[in-house]
């Protein structure tokens, strides 16, 4: 059931929520895959420590509709991590992005108060 990727699986490179829909999500899109892996090390380059969490979002309105999420959960200030966001945008994922359209989403997030 876990996609291997070059002696790493996604789930010991990810914090993997709902299993079993982010597993259908990537075998129907086979080349986010080794688009994660990739993904994991422009991440760790700068956000060294965050936790990296895998889901699904789906939207209630339109039937079928979902997209794959990439939570960066964090406990540095808000703004810092905005400001490594901002570092990971410029110097990957705008590109990057090009590459995935739709399909995935990175975000950061926060503990709760």
């Amino acid at each position: 059931m876990v996609k291997k990727l070059k002696d790493q699986s996604l789930e010991s490179l990810y914090k993997v929520k709902y299993q079993a829909e982010v597993l259908e999500y990537l075998l129907d899109k086979s080349y986010l895959t080794s688009f994660l892996l990739t993904a994991y090390e422009k991440i760790r380059e700068i956000f060294t420590n965050e936790e990296l969490i895998l889901n699904i979002s789906f939207d209630p309105e339109i039937i079928g509709w979902k997209k794959l999420t990439l939570a960066i959960h964090t406990n540095l200030e808000t703004d810092e991590a905005y400001d490594k966001l901002k570092i990971l945008d410029n110097s990957w994922w705008i590109d990057a992005s090009s590459i995935v359209g739709n399909d995935l989403d990175i975000y950061i997030t926060f503990n709760e108060i």
